[in-house]
C-alpha cells in the first residue's frame, strides 16, 4: 500500500477508487475521516448505504462561443465499482488486523454478514426443542415438530381474549404451547385439524409428564415395546373438558369462530341427552360418531362445500376460503344424515338387541390389531365361534386319543365304543341292544360301580355297563384308574 499522510486516502488510492466513487462513499457514510470509522460501521448499514450510492458524472458541452454549460448525469454503481467497494471494506479490516472476509459487504449481493446471520439462525433452529404429535394431540400421528415460540403463544392468547369478550381463558381451557403447535401444524398442512380427546386434555403439561412413565406393551410381531394407547373420554362431562381445550386452540389460531364451535358442541350434547343413557350407558355411541366426524367426515364436507362455492351455490353461514374449517364445523353440526346413521340408527339396533356392542364398534378394516380385539358377532357373540369350536374340538380330540391309547394298552375297548343312550339299551355285543341315531350300539357306564364303596351287583340292575368311566377297562373301577390324576 502506498504510504500517505492520510491512511484512508491511501486506501482509496490503493484500491483505485476515483473521485466520483469516493464522493459517493462519503455521501452515504457521513464523510468518514478515518479507516477505523469505515470498519466499524454496522455491516447491514454499510450494505444499505452502498446499495443506494449514486455517482454523478459531469460532461462539459460548448453552449456558445463565450461560455460552457455543464451537463450532469447520475447513475448507480457498476460491477467494477461494486468490486472496489468490497475491496475497500476488506483491506480496511486487514489494515486494522481484523479478518478480511468477516462482514465484508458489497452492494447488491449476498454478504458474509448475512451468511453469518443465517448460520446463527440455523444454530438457533437446531437448539429448539422438538416433540411428537402422538404425545400431544393425536396418538396416531408420529410426526415430529418444533416447539412453538413464546411470542406466538402470547399472540394466540390475545386473539382468544378479543374473541371472548375481553376475558382471559381459564386454566382448565387454556392449551399448552405444544398442544397449540400440534393443531397449528395440521392447519398449516391444510389437513383436518383433528384432535384425539384421549390425549388432548386439560393441563396437558401434567399429562405429558405422566406419559413418560406410562406402561409399555410387548408386541411379539414387531419385537418391541409399544406405548399403551389412552382411551377416549369415558363420559360426556369428560368430553366437554377436552372440547374446551380444543375450542380454545381453534379460536386462538383464528381457524374457527367461537359461535360455530358452540353449535357443534350443542349437537353432541343433544345427541348424548337422547341416546347416551340407553341400556344403562351408551355414551360410547355418541363419542364414536364424534370421532369419526372430526377425523373422517369433515374432509368430505370441506370438498363438498368448496365444490358448491365454486359452482355459485349459496353456503349456509357463508364460506371463506381463508378459513375453510369455519364453514365445515357448522356444516358438521347440521349434517342430519350422518348423525342419523351413526347415532340414531345404531342406538335403535343396540336397544333392540339386533346388534351387539362389538358389531357397532367395528372399525371397518377387519384386521387384527393388538389391543383392538373386539367381538364383532351378533347377539351372544356368534362371530368367531368357528375358531372357538375348532380349538375345543382339537382339545377333545387330544383327550380322546389319549384315552384310546390307554385302553388299547390294557387290551380293552375304549369309551368311544359307547355313547350316551337311553336307559334299558344293551351294550356292545348285546343282541337286544338298540342302535342310536348314529347307527352305533350305545350303553351308559354305571357310575355306582365306578364310584360307590359298595359298588353295584352284577348284572347291573340298571342295565348299565360295569367298566371304567375313564378308560373303558373292565379290570378296574374309575376311582382306581391309573389314568386318574
Amino acid at each position: 500500500m502506498v504510504a500517505s499522510a492520510d491512511p484512508l486516502q491511501a486506501l482509496f488510492d490503493f484500491v483505485g477508487i476515483g473521485d466520483a466513487l469516493k464522493d459517493a462513499v462519503y455521501a452515504q457514510t457521513g464523510a468518514i475521516e478515518k479507516v477505523r470509522e469505515l470498519v466499524f460501521i454496522d455491516g447491514a448499514d454499510w450494505d444499505d448505504a452502498m446499495a443506494n450510492a449514486v455517482l454523478v458524472e459531469v460532461a462539459a458541452k460548448a453552449a456558445t462561443d463565450e461560455d460552457e454549460a455543464v451537463n450532469e448525469k447520475t447513475r448507480g454503481l457498476r460491477a467494477r465499482e461494486k468490486g472496489q467497494i468490497r475491496m475497500l471494506r476488506r483491506y480496511a479490516r486487514l489494515l486494522l488486523g481484523l479478518p478480511g472476509e468477516q462482514g465484508a459487504l458489497h452492494a447488491g449481493s449476498d454478504t458474509n454478514f448475512d451468511k453469518d446471520k443465517e448460520k446463527e439462525k440455523d444454530k438457533d433452529s437446531k437448539m429448539k426443542r422438538k416433540f411428537r404429535l402422538s404425545r400431544v394431540v393425536d396418538q396416531g400421528d408420529d410426526q415430529e415438530v418444533e416447539a412453538l415460540d413464546a411470542e406466538i403463544v402470547r399472540d394466540a392468547v390475545k386473539r382468544f381474549k378479543s374473541s371472548n369478550d375481553g376475558l382471559d381463558p381459564t386454566p382448565e381451557e387454556e392449551a399448552t404451547a405444544d398442544q397449540l403447535q400440534g393443531i397449528r401444524i395440521k392447519l398449516m398442512h391444510d389437513i383436518v385439524p383433528f384432535a384425539d380427546f384421549g390425549i388432548l386434555r386439560p393441563f396437558g403439561a401434567r399429562l405429558e409428564r405422566s406419559l413418560k412413565f406410562s406402561a409399555k406393551i410387548w408386541n411379539p410381531e414387531k419385537q418391541e415395546y409399544l406405548a399403551k394407547e389412552l382411551p377416549g373420554p369415558s363420559s360426556h362431562a369428560e368430553w366437554l373438558r377436552s372440547w374446551k381445550v380444543y375450542s380454545y386452540i381453534l379460536v386462538a389460531l383464528d381457524a374457527v369462530s367461537k359461535t360455530r364451535l358452540e353449535r357443534y358442541a350443542a349437537k353432541i350434547s343433544d345427541l348424548n341427552r337422547k341416546y347416551g343413557c340407553l341400556r344403562g350407558d351408551s355414551w360410547w355411541l355418541v363419542a364414536l360418531a364424534d370421532q369419526r366426524m372430526r377425523s373422517e367426515r369433515m374432509e368430505r364436507l370441506r370438498r363438498e362445500i368448496e365444490a358448491k362455492a365454486a359452482a355459485g351455490v349459496k353456503i349456509e353461514g357463508g364460506f371463506d376460503s381463508d378459513r375453510p374449517w369455519d364453514a365445515v364445523f357448522l356444516a358438521a353440526a347440521l349434517d342430519t344424515d350422518f348423525w342419523s346413521s351413526e347415532v340414531t340408527e345404531a342406538a335403535l339396533l343396540f336397544v333392540a338387541d339386533a346388534r351387539a356392542k362389538g358389531e357397532l364398534l367395528d372399525p371397518g378394516h377387519h384386521v387384527a390389531v393388538p389391543g383392538e380385539a373386539r367381538d364383532l358377532g351378533g347377539r351372544g357373540g356368534r362371530a368367531g365361534a368357528g375358531a372357538d369350536e375348532g380349538s375345543v374340538s382339537k382339545s377333545k380330540a387330544r383327550r380322546d386319543s389319549k384315552k384310546r391309547r390307554t385302553a388299547e394298552s390294557v387290551g380293552e375297548p375304549s369309551r368311544e365304543s359307547y355313547s350316551s343312550g337311553a336307559k334299558g339299551q344293551k351294550g356292545k355285543g348285546d343282541s337286544k341292544g338298540s342302535k342310536g341315531k348314529s347307527g352305533s350300539i350305545s350303553k351308559q357306564v354305571c357310575y355306582a360301580w365306578n364310584r360307590d364303596e359298595g359298588g353295584c351287583p352284577s348284572p347291573c340292575p340298571n342295565n348299565r355297563q360295569h367298566e371304567c368311566e375313564r378308560c373303558g377297562s373292565s379290570q378296574h373301577k374309575g376311582k382306581d384308574c391309573p389314568n386318574r390324576k
